[in-house]
């Protein structure tokens, strides 16, 4: 060869081509020398900034539970729901984006609502708060996508008789025979035998 690299050479003669496992070891140590070198190591600015809690946020938090009458304008089917978890003593709700009609409801009347990025990843906290506990846990997910992240999760907590309580969001019938939307998905047949009950 013509340059001054060393060359490895295995058993049998032939070069041992780079790996990626090599290829990737020298950009972690790449990576961590331009962080060493960068200007702000060692500077007394802070790494990050620090965390605002936004006012509605701490307004929320110290609200009272309100439970809803059929007074005035009446209630929605999100607030007869919440008001039935509420008396059935659900434990907690764990939820992701969306279905917030339930979501917000049920955390008016006090159930601790606890939030998370994906529906997979909330159900599995909700199958494992109930196997710590033994008490009702909820999730909840939007329909479409969402249910079926959850299946999995649901799968696992039926195998292990988790009392888990799955809320899929769903559209309007009406949607049923025009399949406007992604969201729109048929849910009891994909959670058919993974599942104690299930009602449309």
């Amino acid at each position: 060869m013509s340059d001054k690299r060393q060359v490895k050479r295995n058993a049998a003669g032939e070069e041992n081509r780079a790996s990626r496992r090599g290829f990737l070891g020298q950009i972690a140590v790449g990576a961590a020398a331009a962080v060493i070198a960068s200007p702000r190591a060692g500077s007394s600015e802070p790494a990050s900034l620090p965390l605002q809690v936004p006012k509605a946020v701490e307004e929320s938090l110290s609200a009272l539970p309100r439970r809803m009458e059929f007074t005035g304008d009446g209630m929605t089917g999100a607030q007869v729901f919440a008001n039935l978890c509420k008396d059935e003593d659900l434990a907690a709700l764990f939820c992701a984006a969306g279905n917030y009609n339930i979501i917000n409801e049920i955390a008016q009347v006090g159930i601790p609502c606890y939030g998370g990025r994906t529906e997979g990843g909330m159900c599995s906290a909700a199958d494992g708060f109930s196997r710590v506990t033994g008490e009702v846990a909820a999730c909840s997910g939007t329909e479409g996508p969402g249910i079926t992240h959850m299946i999995m999760n649901i799968a696992a907590a039926h195998s292990s008789n988790s009392p888990l309580l799955v809320l899929a969001s769903n559209t309007n019938l009406a949607a049923e025979d025009r399949q406007r939307s992604v969201q729109f998905m048929f849910q009891q047949p994909i959670t058919q035998g993974i599942k104690k009950w299930g009602l449309l």
